[in-house]
């Protein structure tokens, strides 16, 4: 989506430099230019509107990307405490089966 603004330059420029009887005597050629930069503005202003549009659906997407990514890594982080309570309860019950066998050996 380019856009120049060469027609609405003109203008400025032209409107800058000319004098009184230009302004009375080639006025035409000023209000043709005014037509121009006018279709030129209407073409910024819809670029610009489908734009912000997009750049709203962008924003709303990267805030439910970033919402899944946080539940993600809530969901890792409750998944690795699980692990390491499961390790352990794991190094418990062997300890407590070790414990068992050497009894079981003594008696």
């Amino acid at each position: 989506m380019e856009f120049s603004l060469d027609s609405i330059k003109r203008l400025f420029e032209n409107l800058k430099t000319i004098n009184f009887l230009g302004r009375i005597f080639q006025w035409g050629s000023v209000k043709s230019q005014l037509i121009e930069a006018n279709g030129e503005l209407q073409r910024v202003i819809s670029i610009s509107q489908t734009l912000k549009a997009e750049n709203s659906k962008l924003e709303n997407s990267l805030s439910l990307e970033k919402s899944a990514s946080k539940n993600f890594q809530d969901t890792a982080n409750r998944l690795n405490t699980e692990l390491e309570v499961l390790k352990n309860t794991l190094a418990n019950q062997t300890e407590r089966i070790e414990s068992l066998k050497k009894k079981r050996l003594l008696a």
